[in-house]
């Protein structure tokens, strides 16, 4: 009912606002009166408006997942899954996500992980900026695009616009604050500015925020309409960089596909080589991936180097393969394909895993224990893509 500007009167006003992503309680998994009863599909507890997302068959089969999971950990610790919920959900939790599933709003806090917040450091990085058009769309209507910046405020934000009009417009924007990347809900804008748009002109077109801002959170630019002005488009899609259009119908700003064109001043590098380490494998309140300098040729390197060596044997590696889109044949083009891993605890690095034509997400590389002090990842070619991407490293000594 929330999602719409006059929703039909006849509406329960029991019914939920459904916004976004949620996450399924461990709770609707199991029997309320059989102690030992798993469940996992659709026949979980739920109601009927949340089995309309709950029953689909990707959701059903991570289910599968938490549920076996479950079971496992049942049997480690002698328990129904009642008390599992209630003295070791977290143990569950954090085992789902060393298995990449996703929960929402959880971060690896795996104290096994020895390379968990180590520092991190890399061969290049990525600038966010959309320079590309494929086409133009008016600003007949609200538009918004999002950002996530590096820096703790931003000077100016340059929009690539059009005008057909024989006479010169204003542009009014605001930069507003979200809590995390779909989020074009939060209407408290920090900045507002304007700027001045030519008559019958093609051009980047400056909004002067000189803002303070938290770059741990993404921020939007709201655009008002403005008749005979349209804003560049492309329809390639970065992580941090999604839009918004202003719906009348449902009374609210609705994200979809595509990218403005934009700039920034500072520079925004949100996909520096610490979110690798940071405990986060899938965009969020940021981007949560290293990307390295597009501009740079292959092979690139990120290196984490430990507080105090530890012992290591098994290396994870989350890649990014385009969770966003649907891939009709063959690798995702983001995804990482020949790549080579090494260790060092005090001399030269020791090779440990060399790897061609991957087109995964998650790699897992055992070998002979190691004392480590850095990890290094070498990025020698992608499926696609210019540039490396990783989401995430974890290291553990699992062969004791």
């Amino acid at each position: 009912k929330a999602l719409y500007k006059d929703p039909p009167a006849h509406w329960p006003e029991i019914m939920p606002p459904l916004a976004g992503l949620f996450s399924i309680p461990f709770g609707a998994l199991y029997s309320r009166n059989v102690r030992n009863l798993l469940f996992a599909g659709r026949h979980i507890s739920a109601t009927h408006v949340a089995f309309g997302s709950t029953r689909v068959q990707g959701t059903t089969g991570v289910m599968g997942q938490a549920v076996g999971t479950a079971a496992a950990l049942c049997l480690k610790y002698d328990v129904d899954p009642r008390t599992l919920r209630r003295e070791h959900i977290t143990d569950l939790q954090q085992q789902l996500l060393k298995d990449d599933c996703y929960i929402k709003g959880l971060q690896n806090t795996d104290t096994r992980d020895v390379i968990l917040n180590a520092d991190a450091q890399a061969s290049s990085v990525s600038a966010l900026e959309m320079t590309g058009v494929e086409s133009w769309l008016p600003l007949a209507v609200g538009r918004g695009q999002m950002i996530c910046f590096s820096e703790p405020n931003v000077e100016t934000i340059s929009l690539l616009l059009k005008s057909t009009g024989q006479q010169g417009q204003v542009l009014q924007a605001e930069l507003v604050r979200a809590a995390r990347l779909d989020d074009f809900a939060s209407g408290e804008a920090v900045a507002a500015a304007t700027a001045k748009v030519d008559a019958s002109s093609i051009g980047w077109v400056d909004l002067h925020f000189a803002a303070e801002i938290d770059p741990d959170f993404p921020y939007w630019v709201r655009v008002e309409p403005v008749e005979g002005v349209s804003w560049a488009f492309t329809s390639r899609e970065e992580i941090g960089a999604q839009r918004a259009e202003w719906y009348e119908l449902l009374g609210r700003w609705q994200p979809v596909r595509g990218t403005h064109a934009f700039r920034v001043v500072p520079e925004a590098r949100p996909f520096g080589p610490e979110n690798v380490v940071k405990g986060a494998s899938r965009p969020e309140a940021g981007p949560n991936l290293w990307i390295s300098d597009s501009s740079v040729s292959l092979p690139q390197w990120i290196e984490l180097t430990l507080t105090e060596p530890r012992w290591m044997d098994t290396i994870y590696l989350t890649f990014d393969t385009n969770l966003s889109d649907l891939v009709d044949s063959g690798a995702a083009a983001e995804s990482v394909r020949d790549y080579r891993v090494q260790v060092s605890y005090r001399g030269p690095y020791v090779e440990v895993a060399h790897i061609q034509g991957n087109c995964q997400r998650r790699r897992i590389h055992r070998f002979d224990g190691f004392r480590a002090a850095k990890v290094r990842l070498t990025v020698e070619a992608t499926n696609g893509v210019p540039e490396a991407r990783l989401y995430e490293i974890r290291a553990y000594q699992e062969r004791l």
